[in-house]
């Protein structure tokens, strides 16, 4: 085996080097073979944070939560396949992509996550930041409000909070306590209200799951 192909093996992948992106985003980066109904153009190119050790949360509904007995890397977020990529290779092939009009970088409930965040933010915004709006999706617990001033000033366009369920009580059901999960209820909408004061009207929202609960 030559040294190119050990070092493939042996190669840790994880962030901020690596990625996950949606099977729809690896399509249109030219990643994996397929085809677009009706010639549909994607114009977002979704990417999620990713760690050998996965998640930290429990939440009920979700594709990578620790309860699930199997081992991380085949884990899927939304129950379709994410493949992982380097940062390199995503920058590189959207900038050949044409239609591309967003990139979304995504956190799961990691010691590193905020850090690595930012380290990827940096990245896109170099070098996308005038080709496309750079968003984030993000998990509330564990930010403060000066991580969420540096999202702006790394130069975000938008930032999200993952809040998902409508309700202080199917939060906490499916999310909170009762799964032994740290996400709280009151956390996720204090940073919700920061991100509206930091990033202003229109410029600040949520993920709501339709039907959660």
């Amino acid at each position: 085996m030559n040294k190119l192909a050990l070092e493939s093996l042996t190669e840790q992948k994880e962030s901020p080097e690596y990625l996950q992106i949606s099977w729809a985003a690896a399509m249109t980066l030219g990643l994996i073979p397929g085809q677009f109904y009706r010639n549909t153009k994607l114009s977002c190119i979704n990417t999620l944070l990713t760690y050998p050790s996965g998640c930290h949360a429990t939440c009920a509904y979700c594709g990578l939560q620790k309860a699930r007995d199997m081992e991380y890397s085949k884990k899927n977020f939304i129950r379709v396949e994410w493949p992982t990529v380097k940062l390199d290779d995503i920058i590189e092939r959207t900038k050949e992509v044409g239609h591309a009009e967003r990139l979304c970088i995504s956190q799961i409930t990691h010691p590193r996550s905020i850090r690595d965040t930012k380290y990827v933010l940096k990245r896109v915004i170099e070098e996308l930041g005038d080709q496309l709006f750079v968003s984030i999706l993000m998990n509330a617990t564990g930010q403060t409000y000066e991580d969420i001033e540096d999202y702006k000033k790394l130069g975000a366009d938008t930032l999200t909070v993952a809040l998902d369920a409508a309700t202080p009580e199917i939060f906490d059901k499916l999310r909170g306590r009762p799964m032994n999960s740290p996400h709280r209820w009151d956390t996720y909408w204090e940073v919700l209200e920061w991100c509206g004061e930091v990033m202003g009207d229109g410029y600040a929202g949520c993920h709501l799951i339709v039907g959660l609960g």
